[in-house]
């Protein structure tokens, strides 16, 4: 009985592998998180991709940091993750033959950033800075909404990411999903 059981484990894992589109973007994005988490002292929790039939549409990953950071600070941090990110997926040719649109852009990329304290609640402040089809979200968590509420949006000059006058939209009030994507 446990030989039958055991082969079948094997049969079974054998015919459970991860496509090469969804196996490349795992690598690829883990190694980017796993630089930037040492590289800016944040923690990864969570990294991936967004997927069409056998292609990849996007990629995403997602961050905490127990630092208390101003808006600029904020937004400073998440170009720089997003740049860094798209220039190693760039690199990553393997990768690039199964991504719809190359090259990869701020269009193709999510990344978000908590900011919480030792004791792992949300600051006040500014509690989530969040970047999506290139528009960026600053959030502050709503206790009694158990939600992270966005405060402003503004989309992201992709041209020219930098802090300098790059606001594209006014400031708006919407809610994001405090689950990850």
């Amino acid at each position: 009985m446990f030989r039958l059981t055991l082969v079948l484990a094997c049969i079974f894992s054998a015919c459970a592998r991860a496509p090469a589109h969804v196996k490349a973007t795992d690598v690829a994005m883990k190694k980017f998180c796993q630089k930037a988490s040492q590289d800016k002292q944040i923690k990864m929790l969570g990294c991936g991709g967004f997927f069409d039939e056998r292609k990849v549409r996007g990629f995403y990953a997602d961050f905490e940091s127990n630092k208390q950071l101003s808006k600029e600070e904020a937004r400073a941090l998440l170009t720089d993750l997003v740049s860094t990110c798209i220039h190693d997926l760039n690199l990553e040719e393997k990768l690039l033959s199964y991504v719809i649109k190359t090259p990869i852009s701020f269009d193709h990329v999510s990344i978000s950033i908590v900011f919480v304290g030792d004791d792992r609640k949300p600051y006040s402040q500014l509690s989530q800075i969040h970047i999506f089809e290139n528009k960026v979200y600053y959030s502050v968590y709503d206790v009694s909404q158990n939600a992270y509420v966005c405060t402003q949006s503004e989309t992201l000059n992709s041209e020219n990411p930098s802090l300098e006058s790059n606001v594209a939209t006014a400031p708006q009030v919407t809610e994001i999903e405090s689950s990850v994507e």
